[in-house]
């Protein structure tokens, strides 16, 4: 699967607003990202589903500069909190 397409697919939307950078914030971190929702059903979450968008900004050099929940139906919030870490990360 390309960038742009598991971009499109981890995000729910079309992702051709997103740069280059963007896209490999988000493949590089995709495993640690995905664990923040495992850990959370281990922990005894079940019936845990939905979606975050993330918003962040990647700086000149190429980090990333903030990253914030942009909206949310998961309602989970060590969930959200722990994919901003791995976004910033």
């Amino acid at each position: 699967m390309t960038a742009s397409a598991f971009a499109d697919r981890l995000l729910g939307y079309p992702h051709n607003l997103i740069v280059t950078h963007d896209s490999q914030v988000i493949t590089a971190n995709v495993t640690n990202i995905r664990a923040c929702y495992q850990k959370a059903l281990a922990g005894g979450a079940a019936d845990l589903r939905g979606k975050v968008i993330v918003h962040f900004e990647i700086a000149p050099d190429g980090t990333v500069k903030t990253a914030r929940v942009k909206s949310t139906t998961l309602k989970h919030a060590g969930v959200e909190s722990c994919v901003i870490g791995q976004v910033k990360d």
